[in-house]
């Protein structure tokens, strides 16, 4: 007999998530902030940035698949 499973998730708030939240972000523009910052001073200028890799003929899609219920 084969099983049917089920996925819950639930939202638990936690005391400190929004201070959590706030330190991820400023890590992330501190990182951006250093990234562009590296980039513009060995190329000249952030206009000369590369171009991302286009990858047309993979066999990964752009989708969501539906949340099992």
């Amino acid at each position: 007999m084969k099983r049917q499973w089920t996925k819950h998730r639930q939202f638990n708030p936690r005391p400190d998530g929004e201070q959590r939240w706030d330190r991820a972000y400023q890590y992330l523009l501190q990182w951006t902030k250093e990234t562009e910052s590296g980039i513009s001073t060995k190329s000249g200028s952030p206009s000369n940035l590369i171009q991302e890799v286009d990858h047309a003929s993979s066999s990964l899609c752009e989708s969501f698949h539906k949340t099992s219920s």
